[in-house]
C-alpha cells in the first residue's frame, strides 16, 4: 500500500467540490427513507459489517457501550453484540426498525426509534456512538452541527462519523451513473478536511482513518479473526492511499 503525504493529498483537493460549498438539496424525508428501505434492505443485511470490523479497530478495553446513529439494516450493531460489545441502535425510519427486528429478533430491545437531533439518552451514556454514511444527506452544514453536538452530549470518549470519501474518484463516478435511476445515491462526499472542520470545533482532537480500504476488506472477509484484523490495521493504516478507500471514518476525542 501507498503511503499518503499529507501535502499531495492537500493538493489534489485544489479546485475541486465546489459543489460543497453549494446548498444542494437532498432527499431526507420518512416517505423516502421508507421507500428506499422496501428496495435495499434484503440487500443490505447480506453486506459484510465492514463499519463494525474498522470501528472495532479504535476501541478501547473499556469501551463497553456503544451507540449507532441512523443504523437502517442494524447489521453492524447486531455484529457488535454478537461480539459481546453492548450496542444500541436508533433510526427515524420505523419502517427499516420493523424490518431489522424480524431479519434479527435479537435487535428486539437493541434498536429504537429515535430522531438523532434530540436523542433520549442522558448525557454521556455510551462510552463510543459512531454512524456510517449519515452526514450523506444532509446540505446544510448547521444542520450537522446540531448533530454532532447531540452526539457529544450522550458520549464520553470517542465520536466516529464515517463519510464518503470525496478522493475515490471511481467512487463518485459509480454513484454518480446509479444517481439517475435511483436518488439513494444521490448523496453527498466529503474530504478529509471537511469532515475534519466540522467536527473540530466539538472535539480535543480528530483523526481521519481510512474505512473500507480493499486490502484491509479482503482481509476482513477471509477471516474473522477480529483481533489479529486490529492488529493488522492499527500497524498499516497509516499508510494506505487514502484516495482508494471508499469511506473516511472521522474520529472526535472527547
Amino acid at each position: 500500500m501507498k503511503k499518503l503525504h499529507r501535502a499531495s493529498a492537500a493538493s489534489s483537493c485544489r479546485g475541486l467540490f465546489i459543489f460543497q460549498m453549494v446548498m444542494v438539496m437532498f432527499n431526507n424525508t420518512p416517505t423516502f427513507w421508507a421507500n428506499s428501505w422496501n428496495r435495499h434492505f434484503e440487500e443490505y443485511i447480506q453486506y459484510v459489517p465492514f463499519q463494525a470490523y474498522y470501528l472495532y479497530c479504535l476501541l478501547g478495553e473499556y469501551d463497553a457501550n456503544v451507540l449507532e446513529i441512523a443504523g437502517g439494516s442494524f447489521h453492524d450493531t447486531s455484529a457488535l453484540n454478537n461480539w459481546g460489545i453492548a450496542c444500541t441502535g436508533i433510526d427515524t425510519c420505523r419502517e427499516v426498525i420493523e424490518k431489522a427486528k424480524k431479519a434479527e429478533p435479537t435487535l428486539n430491545r437493541k434498536v429504537l426509534e429515535m430522531d438523532a437531533k434530540q436523542m433520549d439518552f442522558r448525557d454521556k451514556t455510551f462510552d463510543v456512538s459512531f454512524h456510517n454514511g449519515f452526514f450523506a444527506y444532509f446540505s446544510s452544514d448547521e444542520e450537522l452541527r446540531l448533530l454532532i453536538r447531540e452526539q457529544v452530549r450522550v458520549t464520553k470518549r470517542l465520536i466516529v462519523c464515517s463519510v464518503h470519501n470525496a478522493l475515490n474518484d471511481w467512487l463518485r463516478e459509480k454513484f454518480r451513473i446509479f444517481s439517475r435511476k435511483d436518488d439513494l445515491y444521490n448523496l453527498r462526499f466529503y474530504t478529509p478536511q471537511r469532515i475534519r472542520s466540522l467536527l473540530t470545533p466539538f472535539c480535543r482532537r480528530v483523526e481521519i482513518f481510512p474505512l473500507q480500504v480493499p486490502e484491509f476488506d479482503r482481509l476482513i472477509t477471509m477471516t474473522n479473526a477480529r483481533d489479529f484484523v486490529k492488529g493488522i490495521y492499527n500497524k498499516y493504516y497509516h499508510a494506505c492511499d487514502i484516495r482508494r478507500c471508499k469511506r473516511l471514518m472521522a474520529v472526535g476525542y472527547l
